[in-house]
């Protein structure tokens, strides 16, 4: 909204979410994001079904917390979402892998269920790889 509008309001705006959404971080490791963020509390957890989050939740946020990094200036947002990039890249490479599974545990930072999926839950993260590349160049 910010970006079709201009006002600065919304950017002000933008930033509290931000600041609210940060805490999915708030993880032992701060590299695997929880899937789950109460924005009045700023408590963030798991998902009451599993102790994992997504690939496509563990990377969604990569996008906007940088352009949020980018609008404003602070470099928190895309500090801690380029380590989960970075993170997930690693486990990539060791793997030997090109499809990622669609699960990884926020607690341990490492993959807990083998299942490939182009379908929900993984295909966003291969399009994030693209927004990201076109984003940072």
């Amino acid at each position: 909204a910010y970006h079709l509008s201009g006002e600065a309001t919304l950017l002000i705006r933008a930033a509290d979410l931000g600041d609210r959404l940060i805490h999915c971080f708030d993880t032992p490791q701060h590299l695997v994001p929880f899937s789950d963020v109460n924005l009045q509390t700023r408590s963030a957890k798991t998902p009451n079904w599993s102790p994992d989050s997504s690939l496509s939740e563990a990377t969604t946020v990569q996008l906007e917390f940088r352009d949020l990094t980018y609008l404003t200036g602070i470099k928190k947002y895309e500090k801690l979402t380029f380590r989960t990039s970075q993170h997930i890249h690693n486990l990539t490479l060791k793997s030997g892998k090109h499809l990622l599974p669609m699960y990884i545990n926020p607690y341990t930072g490492q993959f807990s269920k083998g299942t490939i999926t182009l379908g929900a839950r993984g295909d966003s993260y291969y399009e994030y790889l693209l927004k990201q590349y076109l984003q940072t160049g």
